[in-house]
């Protein structure tokens, strides 16, 4: 639950930053934020699971 809101508030602060600060256009930040999005779930999972592993 943890990784997957992690996932979300940084895609959105990503998407929202790309457009109102640096002033790229919509389109490339909302894609800016699903790739942050997608990075960041894999990665917080593949540490999650790591983690798990190393605990059994």
């Amino acid at each position: 639950m943890i990784v997957v809101l992690s996932a979300m508030f940084a895609g959105l602060a990503v998407g929202v930053l790309m457009a109102a600060v640096v002033g790229v256009p919509l389109t490339a930040a909302m894609g800016a934020g699903g790739g942050t999005l997608a990075f960041t779930y894999g990665a917080g999972m593949s540490a999650f699971s790591y983690i798990r592993r190393q605990s059994n």
